[in-house]
């Protein structure tokens, strides 16, 4: 009975973790996976410690589980310990919430006038900013202005959202390096106004894409779980908007992926997913591009400061022809709902006869 049981356990687990290679385009609740991937990586590592220690002669079917889970357990966990300090291609990726433009947010715009010092202090190369907020009339949110540091970097902006105030949200890069080309790529399946842009910088003598993107937010608000009728309402009027989004994520990242396909150039991805490491659309960037938390991190890599603290949502992926000097997870910044995340990037040393 006891096999039995295990054997519909594995197979179960399978059909999960294969499940996550499927687009919720075209069966939405297959997106589900990536919220229970992380319960059976637990079950099957607890079931292998178990079973090792108490009763070894069945010990074949939780080594099976553990070496399907073995791939999903590196995109959890890294133990890379990167350069001290590496010479290379700094990009900073931050979600900086509007800069927490509204008053709710903060008091008297305290973390918003720290959050913008900081940013504008670090010493990044590249900085691209997803929910970007700009007005030209104000002294602490002309942010466009601040970033570009008296020419020091160029500024690329593009806002999703112009308010009656002339008010600008939406995506941003700032460059040190020469932009020699910059665009958008508009999705057709844009959930709120969600969309990628990217600039090509002259890097000494490669050049370099560096895209930018936002994708459907998880719609899950914090609110909302702050109480037990809010965990109810997850539960029986949330479930649609989950599959909405879902749905739309996967279509934007195919987009997205088509487009960088077509890329001609070495390229830096950095993006706020909404989405967890083991979910569709992280795996549909991985076919195309290398993870930095993956190849640089270390630890979990958590980088939502939110309700719920333990997700990784934003990252940078790379091509081929670059490495992870150094990648940090900046959890001391924690003035917005997402920590910045900081990479350095090398180019590999290319083969004499290529």
């Amino acid at each position: 009975m006891f096999k039995l049981l295990y054997k519909l356990f594995l197979f179960f687990t399978a059909l999960v973790y294969l499940s996550s290679f499927v687009s919720p385009g075209w069966i939405w609740f297959f997106g589900l996976s990536s919220f229970i991937i992380p319960v059976l990586l637990l079950l099957n590592l607890s079931s292998f410690v178990f079973w090792a220690v108490f009763k070894r002669k069945f010990l074949i079917y939780p080594t099976v589980g553990l070496l399907m889970s073995l791939p999903y357990l590196l995109i959890t966990v890294s133990f890379h310990a990167g350069k001290e300090k590496p010479e290379g291609l700094s990009v900073l990726s931050y979600n900086v919430r509007v800069f927490n433009v509204y008053k709710h947010l903060n008091h008297n715009y305290e973390s918003s006038k720290k959050m913008i010092a900081w940013a504008t202090q670090d010493t990044s190369a590249i900085k691209c900013f997803q929910e970007f907020h700009n007005q030209k009339e104000s002294e602490i949110f002309n942010t466009t202005k601040i970033f570009s540091q008296n020419g020091r970097y160029e500024p690329f902006v593009k806002p999703y959202v112009i308010n009656h105030m002339g008010h600008e949200f939406g995506l941003a890069i700032f460059s040190k390096y020469p932009v020699i080309n910059k665009g958008m790529v508009v999705f057709k399946h844009p959930g709120n106004n969600n969309s990628a842009i990217y600039v090509d910088v002259v890097y000494n003598s490669d050049t370099v894409r560096i895209y930018n993107a936002h994708f459907e937010s998880m719609s899950i608000g914090g609110k909302e779980l702050d109480t037990q009728s809010g965990l109810k309402q997850v539960w029986n009027n949330l479930m649609p908007r989950l599959q909405k989004g879902m749905v739309i994520r996967a279509r934007q990242v195919e987009e997205l992926m088509r487009h960088i396909e077509n890329c001609p150039f070495d390229v830096v991805l950095c993006c706020d997913l909404n989405e967890l490491p083991y979910s569709y659309v992280y795996h549909k960037i991985k076919n195309q591009l290398a993870n930095s938390f993956e190849k640089g991190g270390r630890g979990f890599g958590f980088s939502y400061n939110g309700k719920i603290p333990f997700l990784r949502i934003d990252n940078q992926f790379f091509s081929s022809q670059l490495e992870v000097l150094k990648y940090q997870n900046l959890q001391k910044i924690n003035y917005s709902d997402h920590y910045p995340i900081k990479c350095v990037y090398g180019f590999k040393k290319k083969d004499k006869n290529e």
